[in-house]
């Protein structure tokens, strides 16, 4: 019954664990493109 008890807790574990890398993954996918459109716009501003 313990066994069965730590591997639930671990598979919840794991799941939780991927949730966060994939949503810290989208908030630097989300980074990166606020950046770069940020140099796109201050260039064209610039160079008009």
């Amino acid at each position: 019954m313990q066994i069965n008890f730590e591997a639930k807790e671990l598979k919840k574990a794991k799941k939780y664990v991927e949730k966060l890398t994939t949503k810290e993954e989208e908030l630097v996918q989300k980074r990166k493109k606020k950046s770069s459109s940020f140099f796109k716009d201050l260039f064209r501003f610039l160079f008009k």
